[in-house]
């Protein structure tokens, strides 16, 4: 260490400092009140259109009457607002598209450059990637990684960045809709499935499932439940049959709030349904499914005894074969006569 210090003309402690510490980077300072009131003090003049130097503004603090007698309550209140204007800065949109178009390649070649830096000081690599968050920003995507970390996906996962950062770009495009979490038509019909039937089993104690095609016969007239607050026009309708990703994640997110929900109808709401019913199945509104009816309905099935030899070649073979079950039965102490009975064509 001597030696490095000597090379580079600086102190033995500081290469000590370097090479032991955990991190070049310092936490960042905390607020305090003094900070409160520098904050508030270059605000004010501000407003009116003034400029007010900082050494002029640290002077004014100490005698400024709006700051004498301070209580605890308004010490909070004005280091409260700081924390809400840093986050605003940190966090809140751009004024426009080009300041925002500027800021994310500022910001994403930062990080880069740290990540080069990271893996240089403590041998750890790794990769980013970055997308576009609607499809009307002008945003490149863009991918950054240290010590050819993008070598996991071709050597291991057999797959290309490109196309990795291409599906990527999909995903938050699709997500600009007001959805989160990995939101696809496929995962979301699932999921209205799912808050539909476990809700109808868990008010109905007993396993059932959601007829879609039936639903005012099968389930709102027998087990008397409705789904209150379904947000399409109509009854319910089967979630695969909904193929617009906006109108089955307005479904969706009615059963997740609890706008949509099993309700149980008492005797009166449930003989007005049934009325209802009625009334549209006279009017031919809602066609009445019933079974068809079997064609030989009051025919009676006969059932002919006769012997197993008559029975054909099918019979012969049955009866080879019981024959020699009825050998293996005698050999063990059994093998007494059967009957069979065979359907007459």
């Amino acid at each position: 260490m001597a030696e490095v210090a000597k090379r580079h003309n600086i102190k033995v402690d500081l290469v000590l400092l370097q090479l032991m510490s955990r991190s070049s980077f310092k936490a960042s300072r905390k607020i305090n009140l003094f900070n409160t009131k520098v904050y508030k003090l270059t605000k004010w003049p501000k407003q009116e259109g003034k400029i007010v130097p900082f050494g002029q503004i640290q002077k004014l603090i100490l005698d400024y009457p709006a700051f004498q007698n301070l209580t605890p309550t308004q010490e909070t209140a004005l280091t409260a607002e700081l924390m809400e204007d840093g986050a605003t800065k940190s966090t809140g949109a751009r004024a426009t598209n080009a300041a925002a178009a500027a800021d994310a390649p500022f910001t994403i070649a930062m990080i880069a450059e740290e990540m080069t830096a990271l893996a240089e000081r403590t041998g750890m690599c790794g990769f980013a990637m970055f997308s576009r968050g609607h499809v009307h920003d002008i945003t490149v995507p863009t991918q950054c990684q240290s010590w050819d970390a993008f070598n996991f996906f071709g050597e291991i996962l057999q797959l290309d960045p490109q196309d990795v950062a291409a599906q990527f770009e999909l995903l938050t495009i699709a997500r600009d809709k007001g959805l989160t979490g990995v939101d696809t038509l496929r995962l979301m019909r699932k999921e209205v499935t799912k808050y539909i039937d476990n809700g109808l089993v868990d008010i109905e104690k007993k396993n059932i499932r959601m007829n879609y095609v039936q639903y005012r016969k099968t389930i709102v007239l027998k087990p008397g439940v409705i789904l209150k607050g379904y947000p399409l026009e109509g009854d319910p309708v089967n979630p695969t049959s909904i193929n617009d990703i906006d109108t089955i994640a307005k479904v969706r997110d009615a059963l997740k709030s609890g706008e949509c929900f099993w309700y149980v109808l008492s005797a009166q709401e449930k003989a007005a349904e049934r009325e209802e019913y009625e009334q549209l199945v006279e009017d031919r509104v809602i066609e009445e499914r019933t079974r068809k009816t079997r064609s030989n309905k009051k025919k009676p099935r006969k059932m002919v005894e006769e012997p197993l030899s008559t029975a054909g070649e099918k019979g012969e073979e049955a009866e080879v074969e019981v024959g020699a079950a009825g050998a293996q039965a005698k050999e063990f102490g059994g093998g007494r006569e059967r009957k069979y009975f065979i359907r007459s064509s």
